[in-house]
């Protein structure tokens, strides 16, 4: 709803439209224990609630009439701060450790010679 009448976006053109067959064509058929669908079907079925769109903000259309509102009146845009990562694993550490379990010493690669072309 959008005042008296309704607003829609559309998030792809028609020509960009493929049928699901195409999309799903690559994909082999799978076969799922009974009891894993049980209780996926179950999951879904606690959690499915009826959409109440009072609810709903859209942070994308609200971000956007921003953007557009501050350029309007000539302001320079901000750059989004990138977001910080979480949970970033060090691999070498991993392996460190992984290798210190087994009793394994890490030893430096061989220094050589660089090769001449």
């Amino acid at each position: 709803p959008f005042g008296k009448g309704m607003l829609l976006t559309e998030l792809r053109d028609r020509n960009e439209m493929v049928s699901e067959a195409t999309v799903f064509e690559g994909l082999k058929k799978q076969d799922y224990e009974a009891d894993l669908l049980e209780i996926a079907g179950l999951l879904i079925d606690k959690k499915a609630t009826k959409f109440d769109p009072s609810k709903f903000e859209d942070t994308y259309e609200n971000a956007l009439i921003a953007m557009i509102e501050a350029k309007r009146k000539g302001k320079k845009l901000p750059k989004a701060a990138p977001k910080p990562r979480e949970n970033v694993i060090n691999l070498a550490d991993v392996l460190r450790k992984s290798l210190a379990k087994e009793g394994i010493a890490a030893k430096g690669a061989k220094q050589g010679k660089p090769k001449s072309a």
